[in-house]
């Protein structure tokens, strides 16, 4: 489920007095050919402390999820401490942050409707433009590679809601 507008620009890399947009197209190409057609990208890929190939697979490795259980972490402390850790440091374009939560929790909640999460299609269904805080020592592609394992162990351990079974599904990735 996509949300009503997705993001075309999912990524805009600061630099100095200088903002970097990667368009989705580019991400797109580069999390299923390799190719890296996108300046900005390159650079964010050479900043990472991976290989752009581990990059790839990081970004396009499923993980199993309950949705419900999914929802009830990122509505707790632990929940909202990684969104607004995330959102702190990758937040949107124009709004300067104050909206951040709400676009990463609706893309990993849209994400995460089909059982299975991933970064690539966390990071495709940003309902917004996010930006990297200038000066950020962790590089913005590490903060995507963890962030569907991080929800996966969060809903894992999740507290079911009174009545509801346990959620057990989120042990393992998941291929598709």
């Amino acid at each position: 489920m996509a949300p009503a507008v997705a993001s075309e620009l999912p990524v805009r890399w600061t630099t100095g007095g200088a903002v970097w947009s990667t368009p989705q197209e580019a991400v797109d190409d580069f999390l299923s050919t390799g190719a890296v057609t996108d300046r900005a990208l390159d650079s964010g890929l050479n900043r990472a402390g991976w290989s752009p190939q581990e990059i790839r697979e990081a970004m396009n490795k499923l993980y199993s999820v309950d949705l419900a259980s999914v929802d009830r972490f990122l509505d707790s402390p632990g929940g909202q401490a990684l969104l607004q850790g995330q959102a702190n440091t990758d937040y949107p374009y124009w709004c300067q942050g104050r909206t951040g939560v709400q676009a990463l929790r609706a893309a990993i909640l849209a994400d995460a409707a089909d059982g299975r999460i991933s970064a690539a299609t966390t990071m495709a269904l940003l309902p917004t433009n996010m930006r990297l805080t200038p000066g950020v020592s962790q590089p913005l592609l590490a903060w995507w590679v963890f962030l569907p394992a991080r929800i996966q162990g969060g809903a894992f351990n999740a507290p079911a809601a009174a009545g509801a079974p346990v959620a057990g599904a989120a042990a393992a990735p998941a291929g598709r």
